[in-house]
């Protein structure tokens, strides 16, 4: 078989290539489209209305608490299932032939933008970066925006001369937050059937190298 295999499995030089790329080849079902905008639709009005209204309900220290619980529960969110995606991933990748994993390389998957290796890799990658942004957004707030921060200290004295910023900040804080939860439970989801395909696809293309050896013989 030809070897441009083996010059577009290292095509990609970063993990943000490869996101890129796998955005645009996994599969993504048109209900977790619906449910991401849903949810958009639904906070970004919520964040305008703690900006405006929220000052009459609740003080900006409330606000600030409810941004910090998200980070918290992010942070021990992401860190759990990065740790099962990349057990998961490291057990997948050591225990596959790697007369397999040459077979994936050779064959275009469906529409021939990638192959079936890179399939089956994209899958895992793709999610990483989901849930790596989510920690990475849970370790600023926590490092920069807790009690005996620098940051802190400066963050509230600019909100005491503008509380309305503050509010605002705030309220576009929780929600991308919740977003990010929804985006990172909607990728979970994704990732979940993913997996199954890239079963189904592995057994497909073993059987087919079986049939080559017979046809061989």
């Amino acid at each position: 078989m030809s070897s441009e295999w083996r010059k577009e499995i290292f095509k990609q030089k970063s993990l943000w290539q490869v996101y890129r790329l796998s955005r645009q080849t996994i599969p993504r079902g048109r209900g977790n489209r619906v449910v991401f905008l849903t949810c958009l639709s639904l906070l970004a009005p919520l964040s305008a209305w703690i900006a405006w209204k929220g000052p009459r309900y609740f003080s900006l220290n409330e606000t600030a608490e409810w941004v910090l619980l998200l980070a918290d529960t992010g942070f021990v969110f992401s860190i759990g299932i990065l740790g099962f995606l990349i057990a998961g991933f490291s057990i997948f990748a050591s225990i596959t032939k790697p007369e397999l994993f040459i077979a994936l390389a050779q064959i275009p998957y469906k529409d021939g933008k990638i192959n079936r290796l890179q399939f089956v890799f994209f899958n895992f990658l793709n999610v990483f970066s989901v849930y790596l942004v989510l920690l990475a957004a849970s370790l600023v707030v926590q490092l920069f925006f807790s009690q005996p921060s620098p940051v802190t200290l400066l963050g509230q004295y600019i909100m005491s001369k503008y509380p309305v910023l503050g509010f605002a900040t705030n309220g576009i804080a929780f929600a991308g937050f919740a977003l990010l939860f929804v985006d990172a439970f909607l990728r979970l989801k994704s990732f979940i059937w993913n997996l199954y395909q890239t079963v189904l696809v592995s057994i497909a293309t073993e059987h087919e190298m079986s049939e080559r050896d017979r046809t061989q013989e």
